[in-house]
């Protein structure tokens, strides 16, 4: 019996060779994922914790979840998500969050919201409610994403450098120093530039004024390093900036050319609101304030 011949091997063709730009795309899309995989599982905030300094007259701290305390000028404390800033009627201090500072005049009541550290791309994540009174934020090491956001009953204020103040229930204005602000009431929203001023009162269109400036932009710092608090404040709720001077007469006072509440009351040794409830027959807002108008002092 003759045996067949042994059939040949069939010829294996070899595996295709991925080309350099097939790997390098698999490798960018393994970096993605990787990238992902770590954002979502690595981006939970911190909480962080701010300090308070006083500057002057006595400041109270209402904390959360410990007994309350009371600073003196110099002193420092640290306030954390809940805590409650007071500086009462004669009170002020600084409010520092890293590089971020926000200095708080007298008879002012501010709340911590919010106060978190971020991994990137999100960075600060810092809330306060503004109750009554005065605020002057210089936010500037937000970083990549950050976010600085002050509540009022009236108006939501998104930005970094401004002077804001609110009277509780009835009146917020916002000053812009630096970029641009972002206020929100309600469904209506405006932005703010720096050199602009803005009035907000319940029931009311939003009203801004002022000229827009390309100078750059004023740096707030605490009080203990500003101008004498005269000079400072003509800008807060103005008349007309010109050249002022000072009459009293008795009890009373006639408002001149680039007075405000602030500086009439510092002149008084009166705290601006203090003077504002005892002329608000005369006087609807503090913004109102006219040249000519005669002041009750008391």
């Amino acid at each position: 019996m003759r045996r067949a011949p042994n059939p040949e091997p069939e010829e294996v063709a070899p595996p295709p060779r991925r080309s350099r730009r097939g790997c390098l795309l698999l490798a960018l899309v393994g970096m993605a994922l990787l990238g992902y995989v770590w954002l979502r599982s690595g981006t939970r905030a911190v909480p962080i914790l701010a300090t308070v300094t006083g500057e002057t007259g006595e400041v109270y701290i209402r904390h959360a979840d410990a007994e309350d305390e009371r600073l003196y000028a110099g002193q420092v404390a640290t306030l954390q998500r809940g805590d409650t800033l007071d500086t009462g009627g004669s009170g002020e201090a600084t409010l520092s969050i890293g590089e971020n500072s926000v200095f708080v005049a007298g008879s002012t009541v501010l709340r911590v919201e919010q106060l978190e550290k971020a991994p990137f791309p999100r960075g600060f994540e810092i809330v306060l409610f503004l109750e009554e009174g005065e605020i002057d934020a210089g936010m500037q090491a937000l970083g990549w994403g950050g976010a600085f956001h002050v509540d009022t009953d009236i108006v939501t204020i998104h930005g970094s450098q401004f002077r804001c103040v609110a009277v509780q229930g009835e009146s917020v204005s916002v000053q812009a120093y630096g970029g641009t602000l972002k206020i929100e009431q309600g469904r209506e929203a405006v932005k703010l530039q720096r050199g602009q001023r803005l009035l907000a009162v319940p029931g009311q269109p939003m009203r801004v004024e002022g000229e827009v400036q390309i100078d750059p932009s004023r740096t707030p710092r605490s009080r203990s390093t500003r101008a004498p608090v005269i000079e400072l404040d003509k800008t807060l709720f103005p008349v007309v900036q010109e050249t002022r001077a000072l009459e009293t007469g008795g009890t009373t006072y006639t408002v001149q050319s680039g007075d405000t509440l602030y500086s009439i009351a510092a002149d008084h040794d009166l705290d601006w609101m203090t003077l504002w409830e005892a002329n608000r027959d005369t006087v609807a807002a503090p913004e109102l304030l006219q040249e000519g108008q005669v002041l009750r002092i008391p």
